[in-house]
């Protein structure tokens, strides 16, 4: 697991590691927007093959449908429960496992999941 502090270290990170099977940063990132990243990576042959999730704030839940075409694979509301999370890493890092053959997945970005709540 590799993780990002900012939009312009996750660009670089990715400018020297291709090496990932699943990219997670949020929608808003200091320097370079998950748009922006979108786009550079859609823009790389290399990076096509990644599933891209992007991680959006309730205020920021609005999905730009420039970030579909430039390849998101999936979308996530902040806070994300731990359940929805799991369930949606397996199914991706399953699918890229199928195609690549590796173990890393990149998470970029901060990460806000809550507990389930308990019955």
């Amino acid at each position: 697991m590799v993780s990002a502090s900012d939009g312009r270290e996750a660009y670089r990170i990715l400018a020297q590691d291709d090496d990932f099977l699943i990219c997670i940063f949020a929608g808003v990132m200091p320097y370079l927007g998950g748009s922006e990243l979108l786009g550079y990576m859609h823009t790389e042959k290399r990076f096509k093959r990644i599933p891209k999730i992007m991680m959006l704030a309730v205020e920021h839940s609005a999905i730009p449908a420039g970030n579909l075409a430039a390849g998101a694979t999936a979308y996530l509301q902040k806070p994300i429960s731990p359940m929805h999370m799991r369930a949606i890493l397996h199914m991706l890092v399953n699918r890229s496992r199928e195609h690549k053959g590796s173990a890393a997945f990149s998470v970029v970005g901060s990460m806000d999941i809550r507990p389930e709540p308990s019955l």
